[in-house]
């Protein structure tokens, strides 16, 4: 992953880190059925590559824990996001944080969220006023 930040003042691209492993987002097009590791490791040691080209665009990815709750709490229009917070179960929602055939790991994501949660520094980052 290469990330670039725009300069204003010299009104270029400064390159701002080059990272040798994929982004934290990858979930998301393996959700899709684009597997970009899987489609790198056959483009270096096949003859016979075939890219993806087609995927659905309707998949969506939630960050359930603490992500997408974090922001509901915060957010005046809490009721009124689209889609809406309480839309758990639409069969193209990809849950980032959640598999269901890991409940360690799921257990594992509560319990460390429930103790960044009793951490009263962080509060006010949660129930600031939006101006």
């Amino acid at each position: 992953m290469v990330e670039f930040k725009y300069d204003p003042k010299s009104k270029q691209y400064k390159l701002m880190e080059i990272n040798p492993r994929f982004w934290g987002s990858l979930a998301l097009p393996v959700a899709s059925g684009i597997n970009f590791p899987k489609l790198l490791l056959d483009m270096v040691t096949t003859k016979n590559f075939h890219p993806t080209l087609s995927y659905p665009d309707n998949i969506k990815a939630r960050w359930l824990i603490p992500g997408d709750i974090l922001h509901f709490l915060s957010n005046p229009n809490r009721f009124h996001l689209k889609p809406g917070f309480f839309e758990f179960f639409d069969k193209n929602t990809f849950y980032d944080d959640f598999d269901s055939s890991d409940p360690s790991g799921n257990l594992a994501v509560i319990f460390c969220t429930l103790i960044q949660a009793l951490n009263p520094r962080l509060w006010p980052l949660v129930f600031r006023k939006n101006k």
